[in-house]
């Protein structure tokens, strides 16, 4: 499946999602667009630390491996 096939099918689920939100529960448009604003500023932040995470884990392997250099001399 393409991307852009991919996203169309998440949009659209994304779509019946809000609407069936709207239907069944007594929230307005915007608390359910604040609510995904929420998610959606915690999705960016978690995606921000797992870059971290990896930058953190490939700055440990780096060090081990100067290690590993030095004792060997």
């Amino acid at each position: 499946m393409t991307t852009e096939k991919q996203l169309d099918a998440f949009y659209g689920e994304l779509q019946k999602l809000i609407i069936r939100y709207q239907q069944e529960f007594d929230l307005s448009d915007a608390e359910l667009i604040g609510g995904l604003q929420m998610f959606s500023a915690l999705f960016a932040i978690q995606s921000v630390g797992w870059c971290i995470e990896d930058e953190e884990e490939d700055d440990e392997d780096y060090e081990e491996e100067e290690e590993d250099e030095e004792s060997e001399f």
